[in-house]
């Protein structure tokens, strides 16, 4: 029975991606290497338009969609207002949503031979006992630091710390892409940017902005006067737009997947500043994004042009900055790399999957 790979990830469209990314960048490896590719299962959270996005970015997989493991996540994932308050629930909630998924998940992994698992900022541990994982940050730490910082209180903290913990101490192995918002563990590894893998796209289309909405609550930059520019947004308009060659700026929420096609690309970009009752991650990056000075982030008292070039001024500490990334790795393309370290371990690791009629895991 042809073996199958489940996705595994935390709120938003980013981390299903960045998931759908790496188990992409391992099936092109075992067709490279004459295996058969594996299935690939993803929790359906977000509807039809998780699949759309799905298929602008990888339109040569093909996904299973999975409502009941979709519903059993979306218990515990942020919905965008109090993000204390969505720990609160964690706490009180986590183990009774966990043995709950525990129970879909080994439904799947009998029904559709369900061998491994690819996560992103994974939010519950699955019963699959192969598991790679991939963070900015170790949320344990994110927790931690917030803590420290005064940004929550109380005792579901703590407890979520402890969660998170678990989840992490469970993974076969976690890789930490760059550019890192917090520092890494001793047993993680450290690999370039995890995103689709991109390039310019050459088409033909009036010269403008991509406003990627996903994640943003405040109505003050739901509501941005953008001037002159024209503006394309991931509510109506294709993903893959952003990568356009008459992109001439791009405007998000501090999320790694669309920092790194910035980076990549060499995309002016704008991000914006942390909101207080946000989830901390966001903070972090944003506090990572000053130090490294590659990008503009959005001042209010500024006109969206004045922004945009704050953004293109930047441009130069991005292309270093992504210099320094291929020098270091050999590559930027860290779905690659995450993908060619779990096909090696398969092979030289005993206690890690086979490729046979017996798996071990």
């Amino acid at each position: 029975m042809k073996k199958s790979i489940f996705l595994n990830f935390a709120y938003g469209y980013g981390p299903f991606l960045r998931a759908l990314d790496i188990a992409a960048e391992f099936n092109k490896i075992l067709i490279s290497n004459d295996h058969e590719p594996f299935n690939i299962i993803s929790p359906l959270v977000y509807g039809s338009r998780q699949i759309q996005i799905a298929k602008e970015s990888h339109p040569e997989l093909e996904i299973k969609f999975d409502v009941d493991t979709g519903n059993v996540l979306n218990k515990i994932f942020y919905k965008g207002k109090n993000y204390s308050e969505n720990l609160k629930y964690i706490s009180e909630n986590y183990f009774e949503v966990e043995k709950e998924f525990s129970i879909v998940v080994e439904k799947l992994i009998s029904k559709e031979n369900v061998v491994m698992e690819i996560s992103r900022n994974p939010r519950i541990l699955s019963p699959i006992p192969l598991s790679y994982s991939s963070v900015m940050g170790l949320f344990s730490e994110f927790l931690q630091k917030s803590l420290n910082r005064g940004m929550f209180s109380g005792n579901h903290i703590n407890r979520c710390i402890e969660i998170a913990k678990r989840i992490e101490n469970s993974q076969t192995k976690i890789f930490v892409s760059e550019p890192k918002s917090l520092g890494v563990e001793e047993l993680c590894v450290s690999v370039p940017f995890i995103g689709t893998d991109v390039e310019i796209d050459q088409s033909s289309i009036e010269e403008g902005v991509y406003f990627y909405k996903s994640g943003i609550n405040e109505l003050d930059y739901l509501n941005i006067d953008f001037g002159k520019f024209k503006v394309y947004d991931s509510d109506k308009d294709p993903v893959k737009i952003k990568f356009n060659k008459n992109i001439i700026g791009i405007v998000a929420r501090a999320g790694w997947g669309t920092i790194s096609n910035s980076i990549i690309l060499n995309k002016p970009l704008i991000v914006f500043p942390y909101s207080k009752g946000d989830d901390p991650e966001i903070f972090f990056n944003v506090e990572a994004l000053k130090e490294l000075d590659i990008v503009a982030i959005y001042d209010a008292n500024l006109s969206f042009s004045e922004n945009l070039d704050i953004a293109i001024s930047k441009l130069p500490n991005m292309d270093s900055f992504k210099n320094q990334i291929l020098a270091k790795y050999g590559m930027l393309n860290g779905s690659r790399y995450c993908a060619e370290v779990m096909y090696f371990d398969m092979h030289n690791v005993d206690r890690f999957l086979r490729f046979s009629d017996k798996e071990v895991l």
